[in-house]
Parts: structure tokens; C-alpha cells; sequence
């Protein structure tokens, strides 16, 4: 028995629905509205890079001032900061919301509680608890918060916030790396050749076994991490003394860096094979098909299933012939 991958091809007309519905949902909390941008990746992990990059395209299609960036390693200057009640505080997105990065969703729970009077969103989330009680035991602090509004991106994400959050409180929206469509020139036809992506973290499928593969880690260099290990330091030193020494530019031309060297390494291929969200949402913003396994809870299929039109049946076990 072998495992035929579902097989996604670029739409741009889909996309462009998707990046459209970003931008539609968010204004009427976001445009031309001050705002706060709290928990940014400040980690070596090309998709959550290009989550950051779409939210700030989405930022700035709606004319939205960001008064501060703020990333999970240097959050003091959060609390210690005088927020201006008509700000939005907006927790960036992706698939941490649960109990498998509790430092994400730590600072999470510790703002809505410490902002009342502020507007909150989260920002598109793939959820996924281990232990679902640790959900009910937060539950209130999102019950009793006046304006926080969740947006998950995925159906069973919406099954499992639905228990504790109100139709008021609970939406849906596309990831936010939508925001980039449009950003980059398709090819006008595709090498022949295929990448390998593979995960080779906490989420990495068992049943897969593929870790002598390429990952994002492969495209980091000595210097990537000397200049890791400057940005923590320095993340520190605003930690400590509750400034800004300008860690978010700094880190926001290390994305603009970081993203030009994924798309350089992509474009050498014509298809991508691969368990990463964001591998497969990189590979069709560039015009490339994908070959979509899945994570070890089913992120992939889930977001497919949802937005980019994957029929529930495709990619069934068939025999080897």
C-alpha cells in the first residue's frame, strides 16, 4: 500500500478571493484604525515569516497604524507600555493556539486579560489541544473579554473554539500569507523537477518518516544564526528596560532577506511536495503545484478541505501498482 498525494494546482481566481475576504473582514476592525502587533515570529520558521509578512500587507492595504511590535521574547514593554483605549491589539496568527507551544499561547491569554478595554483579534489560527481540559480551563478569560474576536482557519479549529466562544466572538477567515498574492511573478511554465519539504519538529507525521529531507532549517546559515542570537539579545535588553532599541525593523529586513532566499530555492522547481502549511501556501502563491501530505493532526488536509477547494475523498490509501 502506498499513500498517493493529493495534488493542488495554482488558482489564482481562488486566491484572489481569499486575500479579497482577508481584507473585506478585517476593515471594519482595522481600517484606519490605530493598532498594536503582539507575539510577531521572532523565530527562525519561514512559514510563520510569511505569516508576519501577509499581516503587515493586510496592515497596510487597510491603512492601519501600528503603533508598536511587539514578539513573544521582549513582551514586558507590552504591559509596562500606556495603550490608548481605542488601539487594537491584534495576536498574530498561525497554528499555535492550544497546548503545543504553551509560551505562545501563554502571552495570548495574558493580554486579553490585562486589555479589557481594548478591542482584541486573533488573528487566523489552526487549533489543536492534546488535552482539550486545558481549553475549558481558559475559557473565561475569552468569555469575559467585551471585544475579542477570534478568527480560526479551519472548520474543526471553529468545532473546538465554538465550545467556549460566542457566533459573536468566532470567525473565519484564509491564513494571513494571502495578503502576499500578487506579490510575485508566476513562471510561465514549470521545471521539471520536485522539491521534498519536510517537517522535522513536534509536528512532523510519524507515519511518514521522511526526515532526511529539506526544511526550512536547511536555509539558514552561520550567519543567520549569529544574527539569531543578536536579535534575542537585543529582544532581552527590551525586555529588560522596557524600550524600543529597534529590534522590529531590524527583524523586519531579516524577513524581507529570509523570504527572497525561500522564493530563490522554490522557483528552481516546478511542483513541491510537502507536510508544511506554509510550504504548500508559498509553493501556489508562486505559481507551483503542490504535492500535499499532512502534519500530525491533519493541518494540511483541514486548511485544504476549507479554502483551496480539496475534495474530503482525495488522497485516500491505494495499492502500489
Amino acid at each position: 500500500m502506498t499513500k498517493q498525494a493529493p495534488l493542488l494546482t495554482p488558482d489564482f481566481s481562488r486566491m484572489e478571493t481569499l486575500r479579497d475576504k482577508l481584507l473585506s473582514d478585517l476593515r471594519p476592525h482595522l481600517g484606519g484604525k490605530r493598532a498594536v502587533y503582539i507575539d510577531y515570529p521572532m523565530h527562525l520558521n519561514v512559514g510563520d515569516l510569511l505569516i508576519q509578512a501577509g499581516t503587515e500587507a493586510v496592515f497596510d492595504a487597510l491603512q492601519t497604524n501600528v503603533m508598536m511590535r511587539i514578539s513573544e521574547r521582549n513582551a514586558n514593554r507590552l504591559f509596562e507600555a500606556t495603550i490608548p483605549s481605542d488601539a487594537v491589539l491584534v495576536l498574530h496568527g498561525g497554528g499555535n493556539f492550544g497546548d503545543l507551544y504553551p509560551h505562545h499561547q501563554n502571552l495570548r491569554e495574558q493580554v486579553i486579560e490585562a486589555f479589557p478595554n481594548n478591542k482584541i483579534l486573533i488573528m487566523p489560527q489552526s487549533v489543536h489541544y492534546n488535552d482539550e481540559a486545558a481549553l475549558f480551563a481558559s475559557a473565561a478569560i475569552y468569555q469575559n473579554h467585551p471585544e475579542l474576536y477570534m478568527f480560526v482557519r479551519d472548520n474543526p479549529s471553529r468545532d473546538v473554539m465554538s465550545k467556549v466562544l460566542s457566533d459573536k466572538q468566532l470567525h473565519m477567515l484564509p491564513d494571513m500569507a494571502f495578503g502576499l498574492l500578487g506579490k510575485w511573478q508566476w513562471p510561465s511554465s514549470l521545471a521539471n523537477k520536485t522539491l521534498t519539504l519536510r517537517r522535522r519538529d513536534i509536528e512532523a507525521n510519524p507515519a511518514d518518516g521522511s526526515v532526511d529531507e529539506f526544511d526550512w532549517d536547511n536555509l539558514f546559515t552561520t550567519g543567520d544564526n549569529l544574527f539569531y542570537s543578536f536579535a534575542r539579545r537585543l529582544a532581552r535588553l527590551e525586555n529588560r528596560f522596557k524600550l524600543n532599541l529597534g529590534l522590529d525593523k531590524l527583524w523586519w529586513l531579516y524577513i524581507q532577506n529570509m523570504m527572497n532566499r525561500a522564493i530563490r530555492h522554490f522557483s528552481q522547481y516546478g511542483r513541491v511536495d510537502t507536510d508544511r502549511l506554509h510550504g504548500m501556501i508559498l509553493s501556489l502563491l508562486l505559481g507551483l503545484e503542490v504535492s500535499m501530505r499532512d502534519n500530525s493532526y491533519g493541518k494540511l488536509r483541514r486548511y485544504a478541505e476549507c479554502w483551496l477547494g480539496l475534495d474530503s475523498s482525495d488522497g485516500i490509501e491505494k495499492k502500489a501498482s
